[in-house]
């Protein structure tokens, strides 16, 4: 919290906006902006970096802070997205079981949306349980390499949605993937 102020601080401008592109940053934030009160910061609720950037190409710098926020705010919350990580231990998540080691993609709100035996099948798993979309963007992690990244454009290809797939380096430690689907 003492950073996120530190850094509006810094920015030396009288109105600030914030991403937390992270839940739990979230509410630190939140906690910064009211230790900066002479200052206008604008918290926008971005769970994490695919809503960031969503809510950054919404940015016009010739707006009002309150009409940037506002369409910040919308852009980041239209974004549908979900991660792809390894589950750290056997564990009951919305009531289903995963074990050490499986592949578990979790929706931006962290709700489970599939667990299986590989990036990919997680990935294609995840993408079935979302309607009508035109882009999937993929935030490759540091342990996605370009081969399984084309691997896996392939296999998105072939299931048929008509999707355009991007591949973006993305280089997160902990999840192999993040991906926007619009």
């Amino acid at each position: 919290m003492g950073e996120i102020a530190e850094v509006i601080l810094a920015v030396g401008c009288h109105e600030v906006i914030v991403l937390p592109n992270d839940g739990d940053a979230l509410l630190a934030a939140r906690h910064a902006a009211a230790l900066t009160p002479l200052l206008d910061v604008s918290i926008i609720p971005t769970r994490n970096a695919a809503e960031g950037i969503a809510a950054a190409l919404a940015f016009d710098p010739g707006a009002a802070l309150a009409e940037i926020s506002q369409r910040m705010t919308a852009e980041a919350g239209a974004l549908r997205s979900f991660s792809v990580t390894t589950a750290a231990r056997d564990s009951m998540v919305d009531g289903q079981r995963v074990r050490k080691g499986q592949f578990i993609a979790l929706d931006a709100a962290r709700r489970l949306l599939a667990r299986e035996d590989s990036v990919a099948a997680a990935t294609l798993g995840a993408l079935s349980r979302f309607d009508g979309f035109d882009l999937v963007t993929c935030y490759l992690g540091a342990t996605v390499d370009a081969a399984r990244a084309e691997e896996l454009r392939a296999r998105i290809a072939q299931r048929g949605w008509g999707a355009e797939v991007e591949m973006v380096p993305g280089g997160q430690r902990f999840e192999h993937l993040l991906v926007a689907v619009e």
